[in-house]
């Protein structure tokens, strides 16, 4: 298959995993050893104000997180994560 059709097929893929609630996002990452708190700096420290803004309301006040929201796709990124290792956490939450 085309790179594009491949691009298509794995924005669907991800698409389709249900979201995770508040509780189950938080709990999965401080039950594999992530620090809220280094979560949240890491979001104030954002240069662009307008993005830190919407990380911070998405961290902050969402009741049900995607796994294809933007600002969620950026905190894996800045985090070190694969695309892998958050089909994982994502999993790992869907239990919870």
């Amino acid at each position: 298959i085309s790179e594009e059709n491949a691009a298509i097929i794995e924005q669907e893929r991800l698409a389709a995993m249900k979201p995770l609630k508040r509780r189950q996002f938080r709990l999965t990452l401080a039950m594999n050893g992530y620090d809220l708190n280094e979560i949240e700096a890491l979001i104030n420290q954002i240069e662009d104000p307008m993005q830190r803004t919407i990380a911070q309301i998405e961290w902050q006040d969402a009741t049900d997180f995607e796994r294809t929201n933007p600002t969620l796709l950026m905190t894996a990124q800045t985090l070190g994560l694969t695309s892998e290792q958050v089909d994982s956490l994502w999993e790992y939450g869907l239990t919870l």
